[in-house]
């Protein structure tokens, strides 16, 4: 996307890149491709960072990949399929060589009378394979050796995923001290928050 981006630029007037979650490793990827065009403009990360983003997967999804797959068929499938029915069928789903197989064996598991169940069995592998995908992403994710020359701003959710440092580590990725604002609420209530709002706009307008 970043031939979409640039022609929509001028190295005269700064850019405002802003990413939540996920997002903002793919914020910090585009402006440093922007900045070896010699472009620079100001970045906002909405509750994540390269660190912190890692090791709130690690910490709560698992950190060996038997761990993490079984996790996500558990959060995935949860919806349709009531706990104590999972949990009943651990066994299968831990003995499963892969993550197709136990997505196969969940979704076996999904009561008939669920509205529209033939329907879901494609959208239902589909989830968790692409959730794996991007948990894998970030866990192995790795930025690269020239940090971010632009300015960086951190909203932080007050209850965190994890416990890390004030600026989750972007002092790490950034040549400037990040500006960090926290926001209340938590990773995904802080999106609700009308202060996370005026925070951005305050930022856009300095």
């Amino acid at each position: 996307m970043i031939s979409h981006i640039e022609c929509r630029l001028t190295k005269n007037v700064p850019f405002f890149v802003i990413g939540y979650s996920f997002g903002t490793i793919v914020a910090l990827e585009l402006v440093s491709l922007l900045e070896d065009r010699g472009i620079f403009g100001t970045v906002i990360l909405i509750d994540g960072s390269p660190t912190y983003l890692s090791s709130s997967v690690k910490e709560n999804m698992g950190r060996e990949d038997t761990e993490l797959q079984m996790a996500i068929v558990y959060k995935v499938f949860s919806i349709v399929i009531p706990f104590d029915v999972l949990s009943e069928h651990q066994g299968a789903l831990l003995k499963a060589k892969d993550l197709e197989q136990r997505i196969d064996v969940a979704l076996a598991l999904i009561p008939s009378e669920v509205p529209n169940k033939q329907k879901l069995d494609k959208q239902d592998k589909q989830i968790p394979v692409a959730l794996y995908k991007r948990l894998k992403a970030i866990m192995n994710y790795t930025f690269g050796e020239k940090k971010i020359k632009s300015l960086v701003h951190l909203l932080k959710a007050k209850y965190s995923l994890v416990d890390d440092d004030d600026d989750y580590q972007l002092s790490k990725v950034s040549e400037n001290l990040p500006q960090v604002v926290t926001i209340n609420g938590d990773h995904v209530t802080i999106l609700n928050n009308p202060d996370l709002i005026n925070c951005i706009n305050n930022i856009v307008t300095l």
